[in-house]
């Protein structure tokens, strides 16, 4: 599975995605000197690998950095076995949050 971006975002879409981003995840680059700019596809990148951690952690999403051209590139790895593991944990609570029912209740 490719997740790469080929290309940033578009500017407006740059922004929104930007302060959702730092809604979510309670990220404090606002609070640093750190310009972010998504519209630029390494900070996408770097972002995109950010909230994948966030939401699965490394043990399914991993990077693998590498120089290009003088500038600094990552590519976003996939565990498909722990991913696999993971689908199916979430396959097998999904019928219980359907109906609103905790394990304790059982």
């Amino acid at each position: 599975m490719d997740l790469n971006p080929t290309k940033g975002l578009e500017k407006t879409l740059a922004i929104t995605t930007l302060n959702t981003y730092r809604t979510l995840f309670r990220d404090q680059t606002n609070k640093t000197k750190t310009i972010v700019d998504l519209t630029n596809k390494s900070d996408c990148n770097l972002y995109l690998f950010k909230m994948l951690t966030s939401l699965v952690g490394k043990a399914v999403v991993r990077d693998k950095c590498f120089m290009k051209n003088g500038v600094r590139e990552r590519n976003i790895i996939v565990d498909e076995e722990e991913k696999l593991f993971h689908e199916k944990i979430y396959e097998f609570r999904k019928p219980f949050e359907t109906k609103g029912m905790f394990l304790g209740e059982l």
